[in-house]
């Protein structure tokens, strides 16, 4: 068996041999650099371009999707009115809160997790000064809504912070594996 003979090409690099052909070097990587520019530019102009499209696709895209939008909007809208009308019926008098549909969507109602909420921050941090309940205070002088979260109750009868929890009612549209959470003006979708 004969073996090949690799040969390893080293890149050569010319090198001026004067301070004539230095000017011409220095020349050529101008024009060089000059095309490089262009390329670019040509390239960004090009993205550009895109982009624009791009938007105007979007936009058009939202303006197709508006009737949608809105109809499902009224649609879930109507489903709240009605869930919340026969909720204790829907949950079994409140057994579960979770319904289940005849295509596998679902209702449901659930709670957010505890947060508080802080009306006049100042008054507040006052209130709770007031009450040596300093452990509610972090050293920046702020409420420190986790140790609140930790001890709720010793907050109850305080004029400017409560801890609050809201519940959501949401439609579950398992195939399309996203979620219409009720807000306060209309339905936001949440992929699940």
């Amino acid at each position: 068996m004969v073996k090949e003979k690799k040969t390893i090409r080293k890149k050569v690099v010319v090198v001026p041999k004067g301070k004539a052909e230095l000017g011409q070097f220095v020349f050529q990587i101008r024009e060089a650099e000059q095309r490089i520019n262009e390329i670019e530019n040509d390239s960004q102009k090009e993205i550009l371009e895109l982009k624009n499209k791009i938007n105007e696709l979007e936009k058009k895209a939202k303006n197709k999707a508006k009737p949608y939008e809105v109809k499902s909007n009224e649609l879930a809208q109507g489903v709240y009115i009605f869930a919340e009308g026969h909720r204790v019926e829907l949950t079994d008098e409140g057994a579960r809160k979770t319904v289940e549909l005849a295509a596998g969507d679902k209702i449901r109602w659930y709670f957010t997790p505890p947060a508080v909420e802080v009306d006049d921050e100042k008054e507040a941090l006052k209130e709770l000064e007031r009450r040596e309940l300093s452990e509610f205070i972090r050293v920046k002088k702020e409420i420190d809504k986790e140790a609140i979260l930790r001890e709720p109750e010793k907050i109850k009868n305080l004029k400017h912070l409560s801890v609050g929890q809201e519940e959501i009612f949401a439609i579950v549209l398992s195939a399309m594996g996203i979620e219409l959470q009720k807000g306060k003006r209309k339905f936001k979708k949440i992929a699940v």
